[in-house]
């Protein structure tokens, strides 16, 4: 029996077991409920979205809260290794959980922004606010 991943729907990993012995899948079951269901489906088209950065798109800083943290760690210690800036975005996060703990994703974002640019582009003023790291769009 061979186990393979599978990319389904929005993403979500399943897992198909093949070379199973003694099933014959020669033809597709057919159950009305479900054809006019799929069939629905493929008339379906879902337009991309506008925002590159998945979260909180309608900030100051947009994005996922954790990649701003992540990316002045990564400034921090000089590194482009996502696995190495883990252990300081957790104490990093730890260091200021009381801070933001009752603020909205939003004002993480911006908190986090601004930390980084006031240590790594000190004297630019806003303008740095206005740059949104490579990581923050793609991730590690």
């Amino acid at each position: 029996m061979k186990l393979k991943q599978m990319r389904g729907l929005f993403g979500l990993v399943g897992i198909l077991v093949s070379g199973m012995t003694g099933i014959a899948c020669t033809e597709k079951p057919s159950v009305p409920a479900l054809e006019s269901k799929r069939e629905a489906a493929s008339e379906v088209s879902v337009a991309p979205s506008a925002c590159v950065y998945e979260e909180n798109c309608d900030c100051p800083s947009p994005g996922i809260t954790s990649r701003y943290a992540l990316s002045y760690c990564l400034a921090e210690l000089g590194t482009d290794d996502c696995e190495a800036g883990m252990k300081c975005l957790e104490k990093l996060q730890a260091q200021h959980q009381e801070q933001l703990k009752n603020k909205s994703a939003c004002e993480q974002n911006q908190f986090y922004h601004r930390l980084a640019c006031e240590k790594f582009q000190a004297g630019q003023g806003d303008s740095c606010l206005k740059t949104i790291p490579n990581l923050v769009k793609t991730g590690c």
